[in-house]
């Protein structure tokens, strides 16, 4: 029995022994913690002591350049920046620009219901901010689209600046009405036949215009003498010539036309025409020859067009359309270039920017 209560004894007091280390270990190691954590807490990540103003410019160059709209949720969001942190989190929700461009697209995994549900919390957030819309729908039974897919975005039409619409036709009447600050529109119109004509009223600041395909060019009655920039996608060239005849205060423009058609080249006057694009798209039959000649562009100082469109004598051409014009050139682009570079630099010696270059051909 003596030796029993000697063995405890022993044993317990090999415990204390072990308790006391093991707790002086405890009390260094919750003196380094008190230190380590001392530096943590003392040491500011760069990012985190950036001025307000240097972390929103970040925030807005994070997003798809404007106007094109970011996704409501995924990486170009500016939802994610609100996740970060919550000095981020203030700062994004604080920062309008970053919430003004919205896009509302069908089919999309997002059904309309929650996308106008994000369009309302992104619109609250816009504060006072010009929105540029962006809607895309092909869906429905029978592919319309009405203002109950999207009463987020219509109810906030006054404050438009932007808008594209890719859909039918139809899609134009659900958004009718005054829009007091749009100054660009982009369509691109579907249909299988010729619509309606939809105009487009108290636009007053509307001043640049892209239109796709000939559907969207037969769709829309414009006030086209206010325009100021105007791109025609794809549309035939009796129907850019139309248009073309009514863009008096025109400044650039640039057209890919579709050669199909008959060959009609009505005299095009545009006083104040600076720049001027002209592709060609390829069509059925015909050609562009000679729809460069039709241009009267005194003011015009900057040309990009096919070689083609001059003809077999391009250089010819070109000092015959320049002379026609009375314009002075300070850049041209020829493009698809078959004849020599020199003869052209020799014939255009007063041209300060003569370059050649390749296109895509669609």
């Amino acid at each position: 029995m003596l030796s029993v209560l000697a063995a405890d004894r022993s044993r317990l007091a090999d415990i204390n022994s072990r308790i006391a280390d093991l707790e002086r270990s405890l009390s260094e190691l919750r003196n380094e913690r008190v230190i380590v954590q001392g530096r943590l807490d003392e040491y500011k990540y760069p990012v985190i002591t950036l001025p307000n103003e240097i972390v929103c410019e970040i925030f807005i160059h994070f997003l798809p350049v404007y106007p094109r709209p970011p996704p409501f949720t995924g990486t170009e969001s500016p939802t994610n920046l609100a996740r970060v942190c919550r000095h981020w989190r203030e700062i994004a929700l604080a920062l309008p620009m970053l919430w003004r461009a919205i896009g509302v697209i069908q089919p999309h995994r997002m059904s309309y219901k929650r996308q106008n549900q994000m369009s309302e919390v992104w619109i609250k957030r816009s504060g006072a901010c010009p929105l540029a819309i962006n809607i895309a729908y092909y869906g429905g039974h029978d592919g319309s689209l009405s203002p109950e897919d999207v009463p987020a975005v219509i109810a906030q039409r006054p404050r438009w600046e932007r808008l594209r619409i890719d859909a039918l036709p139809h899609a134009l009447t659900v958004i009718d009405g005054p829009m007091p600050r749009l100054r660009h529109l982009d369509l691109a119109l579907c249909a299988n036949g010729i619509p309606a004509p939809f105009e487009f009223q108290e636009v007053p600041l509307l001043r640049s215009v892209t239109l796709h395909g000939w559907v969207s060019s037969k769709a829309v009655t414009l006030p086209w003498g206010q325009l100021t920039c105007l791109t025609l996608l794809g549309i035939e060239r009796s129907r850019c010539a139309a248009i073309l005849q009514q863009t008096d205060s025109l400044i650039h423009c640039i057209l890919e036309v579709v050669t199909s058609g008959p060959v009609d080249h009505p005299r095009l006057a545009l006083p104040c025409l600076e720049s001027l694009v002209v592709k060609e798209r390829r069509g059925i039959e015909g050609d562009l020859k000679g729809f460069i000649h039709s241009f009267v562009v005194p003011a015009l100082r900057s040309l990009e067009l096919e070689e083609q469109l001059l003809g077999s004598g391009p250089v010819a051409a070109l000092e015959s359309f320049i002379s026609q014009s009375g314009c002075t050139l300070q850049r041209v682009c020829i493009t698809e270039r078959t004849k020599p570079t020199k003869t052209y630099l020799l014939a255009f010696p007063h041209i300060p920017d003569f370059s050649f270059a390749r296109v895509e051909r669609r």
